[in-house]
């Protein structure tokens, strides 16, 4: 359980990943002196806006100074001319290799190169190593890898570029081209013509690249505008405990038992993703066992736990609170004549409809349902992220596609948190994969899968029980009123002459077969209304298709143990995460229009 009491902010981070040519003829000796300049300058500018950026939002950020943090394969020319940049402005240094550094300084002919490298290996902070194959008909496969994981880790790219096609896989365009479609902004310092560096982004033209960065910096940091909804996140109440919604329906122990029975999602706990901390890396460092983003997800999973319990407590109760009025309201049949008993009946009718009344009420002005939802989609996002953090990220966060921008602040969450995180201190191996894909199958999978199943059967079995009870219910009703009738019937043609029964028949039987009547099929009709509501059956058939396609990602998963690169273990874990990301969307299209109200 999280060991806070409100969800923490973030901290204000930027990574920056870079790319460019070696030297030889796309990147000459006599420019180095103007690249380095140049580069030296970005960083530089990129620092101070940085530190305006984060003093212009404290009230959503930690408070803490900026993480500035730039990405290198730490390759001969750009990448090792921006991260020396880079450590000369005070930032950290994080690198992604291809291969392992004793196969990666073959690509290096010098030995002062290969001393240039290892002093840089050891500057960095974190070393993911993809230990890809080196063949020389793979290494292309393994600089496109190295390229293509950098642009997972970075806001902005820096491009030591001269403007020309890619010669091989995974070379400068071609990552640059990758990372305009991605929609992340390129600083561009040309290789080879004394040109001032410029800005690229998707749908543009080049522009010249301000003095002043602020904006650009703000435009890829800044909070939504509208941020009611995240101040209200930072002060949820993450013990369930604590929680100032909860208490206003706390007393009510029906409504959490009929909860607990009613839940079209059961509990809003998914299965715990795995600790996924694994040995590699430069000497066998691991990750820590608890991660910044398990932290984060387990806060916001905390938050949405407590609002959904709430929100379906006031959803119960809406729908039982109407048939006890109704109950209420037939009830004073037994006292007819009787004034005081007619108002007592009144009375509670009352009580029932003004407690219907503050409830959907407050439902309304406390936002339980929004807030259920938006939590709940930032606690998945968190979840993803921090099942594909060993891999090197690369967990994409798609805006919300339900077109409502009162959520963005989740989206905003959750990319400020993925940026604070470094790529793995890990070395790709195959006992590292191995390691990974049997954690990712054994402690997320299988327990995907068999949550999955089992909210499948469970939703279904609720689905039919409810039409059954209904159904019950209705013919319950229907052998009361034939019954009521044939005694009638009795009465009516002389085959009964009794004064007590009769006096019996119509002061209790008469009464209660009013109330029968009409309360048997209230209560039907609440049991359907919640059944609509809950769209069980729905939810059933989406959680089983949900289970077959983990079930696919699975087998395949364990298929390739053995015989995988990263690539190939990104890619399966890629495919797992799509898959419940699509499962919480589609959920998150059927009952966002579903608001507490009445009935």
């Amino acid at each position: 359980m999280p060991t806070f009491a409100v969800p923490p902010k973030p901290h204000f981070a930027l990574r920056v990943g870079v790319t460019g040519h070696r030297p030889g003829d796309r990147l000459p000796d006599e420019d180095i002196d103007r690249i380095t300049a140049d580069i030296a300058s970005i960083f530089n500018r990129l620092t101070v806006a940085a530190r305006r950026a984060a003093e212009k939002h404290p009230d959503v950020l930690d408070g803490a100074d900026p993480s500035l943090t730039l990405v290198s394969a730490l390759a001969e020319g750009a990448d090792r001319i921006a991260a020396e940049d880079a450590l000369g402005a005070g930032w950290r240094l994080e690198a992604v290799l291809p291969f392992t550094p004793e196969a990666y300084e073959a690509d290096f002919a010098t030995e002062d190169s290969k001393s240039a490298f290892r002093e840089l290996y050891d500057k960095a902070a974190s070393v993911f190593c993809l230990a890809m194959p080196t063949e020389p008909n793979l290494r292309p496969r393994a600089y496109q890898a190295t390229g293509h994981l950098t642009l997972d880790n970075c806001d902005l790219l820096l491009a030591v570029w001269d403007g020309g096609p890619a010669k091989g896989a995974g070379g400068s365009a071609e990552i640059v081209h990758d990372a305009l479609t991605r929609g992340i902004p390129v600083l561009h310092v040309h290789a080879t013509e004394a040109l001032a560096p410029s800005y690229l982004r998707s749908g543009r033209d080049p522009a010249p690249l301000r003095e002043d960065l602020t904006l650009l910096v703000e435009w890829l940091t800044a909070p939504p505008q509208n941020r009611s909804s995240l101040d209200r996140f930072f002060r949820e109440a993450v013990d369930n405990g604590s929680a100032q919604d909860g208490s206003f329906l706390q007393w009510w122990r029906l409504s959490r038992r009929l909860t607990k029975f009613f839940a079209w999602f059961g509990s809003d706990h998914h299965p715990g993703y795995p600790d996924l901390t694994r040995a590699g890396a430069k000497t066998g460092a691991v990750l820590p066992p608890e991660t910044l983003l398990s932290e984060r997800h387990e806060a916001a999973d905390a938050v949405s736990t407590r609002l959904g319990h709430v929100y379906r407590s006031a959803f119960m109760l809406v729908f039982l609170l109407s048939t006890a009025a109704v109950l209420a309201s037939l009830g004073n049949v037994f006292w007819w004549h009787s004034v005081p008993a007619k108002l007592e009946a009144v009375m509670v009718e009352l009580c029932f409809i003004l407690m219907i009344l503050g409830i959907t009420r407050a439902g309304t002005n406390k936002e339980w349902h929004r807030r259920w939802l938006e939590t709940r989609r930032l606690a998945e996002l968190l979840r993803v992220a921090e099942a594909m953090a060993p891999t090197g990220g690369g967990a994409p966060i798609a805006p919300d596609d339900d077109g409502d921008l009162s959520s963005a602040w989740t989206e905003w969450y959750a990319r400020a948190s993925l940026r604070e995180v470094s790529v793995p201190d890990a070395t790709a191996d195959q006992a590292y994969l191995d390691d990974l894909a049997n954690g990712f199958v054994s402690d997320l999978l299988d327990g995907q899968i068999r949550y999955n199943q089992d909210t499948s059967r469970r939703l279904h079995r609720l689905h039919h029980g409810l039409d059954r009870i209904g159904i019950v219910l209705f013919r319950i009703t229907l052998g009361i009123c034939v019954v009521f009738l044939c005694a009638e019937a009795l009465f009516f043609f002389g085959f009964v002459h009794h004064d007590g029964v009769e006096h019996f028949l119509t002061r209790w039987i008469k009464p209660a077969v009013t109330l029968c009547s009409a309360g048997l099929p209230a209560l039907g009709a609440a049991l359907y209304g919640i059944r609509a509501q809950g769209d069980y059956l729905a939810s059933a058939n989406r959680s089983e298709a949900t289970a077959r396609a983990l079930r696919g990602v699975r087998d395949r998963l364990l298929a390739a143990r053995g015989a995988c690169d990263i690539v190939v273990l990104r890619g399966l874990f890629g495919q797992a995460a799509e898959i419940m990301q699509s499962d919480l969307s589609d959920w998150r299209q059927i009952y966002r229009l579903r608001p507490i109200s009445l009935p």
